[in-house]
């Protein structure tokens, strides 16, 4: 059965040879979306193209919008801008759902009429293969910004999550100056706003964690970007004083833990913009 109100927003950069998984994971879900949009936003690696260009095929009824390279959260804000469900989730174009996972959202939106966000569980499974799961609340409640990212609290990433479209455009949309931690600024936004939020335990999402799409470049780039955002959280008063001055501590065990799990690697990869 088809959910005739679902958009999924898929931003690409210099991933598009690693597509297809995406693609067949949304394509293959129990209840279909009403649209599907790959924004490229800009790539340059020739493979990268011409997976994009083999996806446009398969997938026929894909939408593919290109866009000159501006950054992950200029891709998913112009996936946004091109949207037409009322509700809206973005899946990485590296990452993939589990077969069931719009419809667990979905299903609980409807049995949480308040529901303005609902998120799923996350499956995390590293380069070398190893996986381990999401621990989050199952609450339905009311947005408290102080459990963004927290043990037990909620999930700062986006992708786990399924929400009002109009709501997502009410706040602005995800913050453009921001190259790390946007989703949680736009989280932050929604708790700002009083947004109702419900979780579900089953497990929904599964991130393939690289070295470009987790640490963004590099450890120092992860702390410095932390940093901004954790500004920009200050100055719009996201979190409670206590939280916040616990989010600048844990800055740089966060950037030591990059470099620890992924090596000297992390300190010489330089991602080229976007995505």
């Amino acid at each position: 059965m088809p959910m005739p109100d679902v958009s999924v927003v898929v931003p690409s950069f210099n991933d598009g040879h690693l597509i297809d998984r995406c693609l067949a994971s949304i394509l293959g879900q129990s209840q279909q979306p009403l649209e599907v949009i790959v924004v490229d936003d800009g790539s340059t690696d020739r493979a990268a193209l011409a997976g994009l260009e083999e996806a446009r095929v398969r997938f026929p009824t894909v939408r593919f919008v290109r866009q000159g390279n501006a950054g992950p959260s200029a891709a998913r804000n112009r996936g946004l801008a091109e949207a037409s469900g009322r509700w809206i989730a973005f899946v990485d174009a590296d990452d993939e759902l589990t077969p069931d996972s719009l419809e667990i959202r979905r299903q609980r939106a409807e049995q949480e009429p308040q529901a303005d966000a609902v998120y799923c569980a996350v499956t995390f499974i590293e380069p070398d293969g190893r996986s381990y799961g999401s621990n989050y609340r199952t609450q339905s409640e009311r947005f408290a910004n102080d459990l963004i990212g927290a043990r037990g609290g909620v999930p700062g990433f986006l992708w786990a999550y399924l929400i009002r479209t109009d709501l997502v455009r009410a706040v602005g949309g995800l913050n453009e100056t921001l190259t790390i931690m946007e989703d949680y600024d736009l989280l932050g936004r929604l708790g700002l706003a009083g947004a109702w939020i419900v979780g579900d335990a089953r497990q929904g999402y599964i991130q393939h964690r690289r070295l470009g799409s987790l640490a963004r470049g590099s450890a120092w780039r992860q702390i410095r970007g932390a940093l901004v955002f954790l500004g920009e959280a200050r100055r719009r008063r996201y979190f409670s004083r206590a939280n916040l001055f616990s989010r600048y501590a844990r800055v740089p065990r966060a950037g030591l833990k990059v470099w620890l799990l992924y090596g000297l690697k992390t300190l010489r990869f330089r991602k080229i913009g976007g995505g």
